[in-house]
């Protein structure tokens, strides 16, 4: 619950794909739900996408011109708001995965703290999108990257090149668009069968 709002319009690429997104910064909150309560304040969240028509941003936690927020936020939720018009019945899974590797295709100086974090929160048999998602992410990009299954020593990940691991999550989202694709704009999941 928030008490005040402005609106705005971002346009961006994501390489050769251009995205063009309302942004609703919200401010003045009452509470920030039960995120908020459920960690006595400790982890909140920083914004989503709502209903197809804009990205809701919880504008006191960015700077706007940070990594964090012009990856984490504005690509990541970005890449969520395109996929909901390419792929409007896609499970959450796999968007979160396509938001992943979005967001290891761009970041730079927080490139390597989100593989740990990807690695540490990984679970493919997890109810949570988000788990799975991390585990799909780790497990494709481990495969091209190392030739195994499933990296998950963090020392290896950062012998890697950022450019390196930039370019390689981003062929395996050009990959995951052709599949899903080719299977047409109903598809409901593709990365956990």
């Amino acid at each position: 619950m928030w008490k005040s709002e402005k609106d705005t319009t971002y346009e961006f690429s994501i390489y050769a794909e251009k995205i063009n997104v309302p942004v609703i910064f919200m401010n003045d909150f009452i509470t920030l739900g039960w995120q908020e309560y459920a960690t006595l304040g400790v982890s909140t969240p920083g914004g989503w996408t709502g209903h197809n028509d804009s990205l809701y941003c919880v504008r006191n936690l960015y700077d706007l011109n940070s990594e964090y927020f012009l990856v984490k936020f504005l690509c990541h939720e970005g890449r969520h708001f395109a996929d909901s018009k390419l792929f409007p019945k896609l499970s959450s899974a796999d968007l979160e995965y396509r938001a992943k590797l979005t967001e290891l295709s761009l970041f730079k100086e927080k490139l390597y703290k989100t593989i740990n974090m990807f690695i540490y929160n990984a679970n493919y048999e997890s109810d949570n999108p988000h788990s799975v998602a991390n585990y799909c992410v780790i497990r494709d990009l481990s495969k091209v990257l190392f030739n195994v299954e499933f990296e998950k020593d963090t020392s290896k990940w950062g012998k890697i090149s950022v450019k390196k691991i930039n370019k390689s999550a981003y062929k395996l989202l050009r990959v995951n668009t052709s599949a899903l694709e080719k299977q047409g704009a109903g598809v409901e999941k593709y990365i956990k069968k």
